[in-house]
This record gives structure tokens, C-alpha cells and sequence, in this order.
């Protein structure tokens, strides 16, 4: 340990916010999914239908399949969380390997993964959380760099590859 009388400003911290709030979401980041099965898809512990016969509940089932194919797909996810400089972006993560691209591949059917890389950009514009990224593993980057800045300039990857996500404009209707 070194003891430094110099007059620099301190490093920044490593953490998002603090250790505690830190640990705390990744500890707890399963609570949200299981409220919303619970909740979302009324499992509420019963576990036949009213009524003789035994049939099961039908939201368990539907429960359980979604668990067992987010859980499938996300086993082939690798990725770093990135620490921003509060200018550029507050914080971001890259993608190293991606379960969507693993699984499509799988059935050749890559042509469709850059839209689903196009809902993050959605989602982002939603939250106002100003998402932008180079590009990402199903447009042929090495690695899918998300970099985030609340209430930032979003940047779109369809703007970025329109000859492999085409969006078309549709007027509304009355």
C-alpha cells in the first residue's frame, strides 16, 4: 500500500453506483423475472385447476417453458461489463458471444437476428437510456459493444447497416 501526496483528483470508482448496489443486482437481477412469472403468469402456488381431474394449471407450463428456453439460450451469452466516463457513456457491456446467434446459426437463419439486435435500439429510445454501439455480432462485428448514456444521443444500427435492417415507415392508420 502506497501513500500518494499528490495533488491529481482521484480515479474514478469501478463501481456502477456503490459495491453494495452493485452486489445487490447482480445477487438479486433472477427477482424481476420470478415476480413477473409469478404475478405476470398467475402461478400462485396452485398447481391443479379447480375442479376434479387433476389438470394442470396452464400458466405453469407456459412458465417453465419460457424459464427453460431463456435459461437454454443464455447458457452461450460471454460478456464484460464496460465502466463509462460520465461524458461519453455512462456504462456499457461488451458482447462477446451471443445465445441468438449461436441458436439461429444452428438453423441458418441469421438473416433475422440484426432485427432482434434492432429491439435493443427500441427499447433503449423507451427508457431514454441513449444506447449506441459500432455494430454488433449478428452484422458480422467481433463483439456486440453496447455503451449506454441516460438521456443521451441514441445511435440506431439500422442507420448504421440499412442493406441488413430494413425498416419501412408506415404512415398511421385512422
Amino acid at each position: 500500500f502506497t501513500l500518494s501526496m499528490t495533488s491529481e483528483a482521484p480515479s474514478r470508482s469501478a463501481w456502477l453506483r456503490d459495491p453494495l448496489f452493485d452486489s445487490a443486482c447482480l445477487a438479486y437481477c433472477w427477482v424481476p423475472f420470478y415476480l413477473f412469472l409469478v404475478f405476470g403468469l398467475g402461478i400462485d402456488g396452485e398447481w391443479s385447476a379447480s375442479g376434479s381431474g387433476g389438470d394442470r394449471e396452464p400458466g405453469l407450463g407456459t412458465a417453465m417453458f419460457i424459464a427453460l428456453g431463456i435459461t437454454y439460450v443464455h447458457r452461450h451469452y460471454t460478456f464484460l461489463l464496460v465502466y463509462g466516463d460520465r461524458e461519453t457513456y455512462d456504462w456499457g457491456m461488451n458482447v462477446k458471444s451471443c445465445g441468438i446467434c449461436y441458436q439461429f446459426s444452428k438453423y441458418d437463419a441469421m438473416d433475422l437476428v440484426p432485427y432482434m439486435c434492432a429491439t435493443d435500439d427500441v427499447m433503449s429510445d423507451l427508457g431514454h437510456q441513449g444506447l449506441r454501439r459500432t455494430g454488433t455480432i449478428a452484422v458480422g462485428a467481433h463483439q456486440c459493444d453496447f455503451r449506454y448514456q441516460r438521456k443521451g444521443e441514441p445511435g440506431h444500427l439500422a442507420d448504421k447497416y440499412p442493406d441488413r435492417i430494413r425498416i419501412l415507415e408506415t404512415g398511421g392508420t385512422q
